[in-house]
């Protein structure tokens, strides 16, 4: 399948249909308010993709593309709760650079997560968080030194899986999250544009610095580490 040049005055809502008919998909389009607008995927599953921008704005034009993200939320559980997780996030979210070819780049990264999304969905009727767009951990967890961005280095432990769009996938301790909540709490303090962390006393949160929504809520693995990130933050492991 050839790469399709866009243009930066192209909408981005008009390049990503495109991009997603190419692989069969077919969004539905949903506004939330005059000022909010996303791309939405049915899945089999009885949830939903949905896919913004980091202006929480499909409908901008390419030149002033800010990177997105893509979210999925599966079917309310018997309680009637759900959750909403990162299944593909830009590098470089909520920063208005690259234009049109920064979009290029970014989106068979973002397609490549979704179709697995979609594809797991399909098989098992239900997505998880543990075991959805990230793959199952499995045994042979080996020290590693990971770099989340700029951030780190940091103590942790992988065993040479990655996600859909390529990023690491460590455990660290809890000293070690709260080094990188330090870390962050410390970048953002220069340029806010950084999820931050929240520990409580049996979770670690993923917190969304723009509106301060739970994006993910982390419980801590048989071997008393955490999995922070995964899927969406841009880990590095060597």
């Amino acid at each position: 399948m050839t790469t399709h040049a866009y243009t930066g005055e192209q909408m981005l809502s008009d390049a990503i249909t495109h991009a997603l008919a190419q692989h069969g998909i077919t969004p539905e389009y949903w506004t939330a308010s005059s000022a909010l607008c996303w791309l939405v995927i049915p899945t089999a599953d009885g949830g939903e993709i949905g896919i913004e921008d980091g202006d929480s704005d499909v409908e901008v034009r390419l030149s002033d593309y800010r990177g997105m993200r893509a979210l999925y939320t599966p079917a309310r559980d018997e309680t009637g709760g759900s959750y909403e997780t990162a299944i593909y996030s830009s590098p470089r979210l909520y920063h208005r650079e690259g234009g049109a070819e920064r979009f290029t780049a970014e989106l068979q990264t973002m397609l490549t997560a979704i179709t697995a999304c979609i594809a797991a969905a399909q098989a098992r009727h239900r997505w998880t968080l543990r075991y959805g767009a990230v793959p199952a951990p499995s045994s042979g967890w080996t020290p590693a030194i990971v770099h989340l961005d700029t951030l780190g280095p940091y103590p942790a432990l992988t065993n040479g899986l990655t996600c859909p769009n390529g990023f690491a996938l460590p455990r660290v301790s809890l000293d070690v999250v709260r080094r990188i909540a330090a870390d962050i709490d410390a970048e953002n303090q220069r340029h806010r544009d950084r999820d931050t962390l929240r520990i409580t006393d049996t979770t670690v949160d993923v917190i969304d610095y723009a509106d301060g929504a739970l994006i993910e809520r982390c419980e801590p693995n048989e071997d008393a580490t955490y999995s922070i990130g995964h899927g969406y933050w841009t880990w590095t492991a060597s």
